[in-house]
């Protein structure tokens, strides 16, 4: 923190500053002080930052650490405006579901869950978070539980995509035979050197 305070007082231009008031907020909700990240996010507002990400951030960022303190109703205003700056974040639809939810609008919940796992199946929460709701209130389970299955499917079809694109290492005969290879020129190396 001090060293974001330290940068914060050299900046001059108010996206920056208001970068390094975000990060502050962060660093608070890493340590779960979820009142001091509101204070720094409501300060950020100050800075009337012109970056759409980092107009973005402040609005969900304060809207779900208002959700974490159960404070829904002004949870929700954040997280609408969020939306409204970069709809193509899941983030926000994920901490819009959570503050209806906490209002009781389970349906609404429901679809915020839905479109954020739209938005990017591979991030699981979302799809976690309606899965508990339909577990929670079967009754709802009638009206979701086609949308609730794509979800899912979508999810695992990004997790596969993803797994698809980690490098395979292998510890085969032929790695084996390259590092023996390497081994052997180094100690003939050392050989020869003395």
């Amino acid at each position: 923190m001090d060293c974001l305070r330290q940068a914060l007082e050299l900046q001059v231009d108010p996206e920056a500053k208001a970068g390094c008031i975000l990060a502050m907020g962060q660093t608070a909700e890493q340590i779960r002080d979820y009142e001091s990240a509101i204070r720094y996010y409501k300060e950020a507002f100050a800075m009337e930052p012109a970056g759409t990400r980092t107009w973005y951030l402040i609005h969900n960022n304060l809207g779900y650490s208002l959700n974490t303190l159960g404070r829904f109703v002004e949870g929700e205003t954040y997280c609408r405006q969020a939306i409204e700056i970069d709809g193509s974040r899941p983030n926000a639809y994920k901490n819009l579901g959570i503050s209806l939810q906490g209002q009781g609008q389970l349906e609404e919940a429901a679809r915020c869950f839905i479109t954020a796992t739209r938005v990017d199946a591979g991030d699981r929460r979302s799809s976690d978070l309606l899965d508990k709701l339909l577990r929670d209130h079967p009754d709802l389970g009638v009206v979701f539980a086609v949308k609730a299955e794509c979800c899912r499917k979508a999810v695992d079809f990004a997790a596969q995509e993803r797994a698809k694109e980690v490098p395979v290492v292998r510890r085969g005969l032929r790695t084996r035979l390259i590092l023996l290879k390497l081994k052997v020129r180094t100690l003939l190396q050392r050989f020869r050197g003395s």
